[in-house]
């Protein structure tokens, strides 16, 4: 039986995703908390060599949940939606999995839910559809999703790639940024969830760092650690 280890944001970077998985089993699948970012480039024939590198490379089967530095275009124009692991996943070639908004999945014996997206800072400086896409936005609708699909959920595992409006102030802090006061749509639907579900375990990406934040939130960069 297979496990399911968690990592943060690879952005395009095959030796970071190779590296981190080098520990894993053929029968292992490593998940990495948005910020994929190998399904980027606008030519379909491109991202497809990157993906063939990725299944040639890792050991392992690699799923993600999509950040906001995503083609989300590509994205879809590749996956095909199916059945896995109680909930719905895009398949990818190469049997790359992209975890959809949401979602809720039977993992390592625990309900994983999932919520990807978040706002980009930098999007003035990005072209939309180019090298930024609208649907990068942790919207309400994606936040009532996932509140629906727990409702009759104790103790579930949360999965996204931004963090809860709660914890912004505290982590702009810890990196060193300004305009603290600011929370961005997604981090405001991401405190909805927050408010709402019984969850016991709240892991994201997204702010590059290596930091358990108290006994209920983690934010992963480098790290990898098994679902549990």
């Amino acid at each position: 039986m297979g496990r399911y280890f968690i990592t943060g944001d690879k952005h395009g970077e095959i030796e970071d995703l190779v590296y981190a998985a080098r520990v894993l089993d053929i029968e292992d699948t490593l998940i990495v908390l948005g910020d994929f970012g190998f399904i980027w480039r606008l030519d379909a024939a491109e991202v497809m060599n990157e993906l063939k590198t990725i299944a040639e490379k890792c050991p392992c089967q690699i799923a993600f949940l999509d950040g906001n530095h995503e083609n989300f275009k590509q994205i879809a124009r590749l996956e095909d939606v199916v059945d896995w692991n109680g909930g719905k996943a895009g398949l990818l070639p190469y049997g790359i999995i992209h975890l959809l908004r949401g979602e809720v999945y039977d993992l390592n014996n625990e309900k994983i839910a999932v919520i990807g997206g978040a706002d980009s800072v930098d999007k003035w400086a990005r072209t939309e559809d180019v090298s930024w896409w609208m649907e990068e936005t942790v919207t309400a609708a994606d936040a009532e999703k996932l509140i629906e699909n727990t409702k009759d959920l104790q103790n579930v595992i949360i999965l996204s790639h931004d963090a809860p409006a709660q914890w912004v102030g505290r982590l702009k802090t810890w990196n060193g940024i300004n305009a603290m006061n600011h929370l961005s749509e997604s981090q405001r639907n991401l405190q909805t969830v927050c408010d709402k579900v019984n969850f016991k375990k709240w892991c994201f990406g997204h702010w590059h760092m290596d930091k358990e934040l108290d006994e209920r939130f983690e934010c992963f960069y480098h790290n990898i650690d098994e679902i549990a």
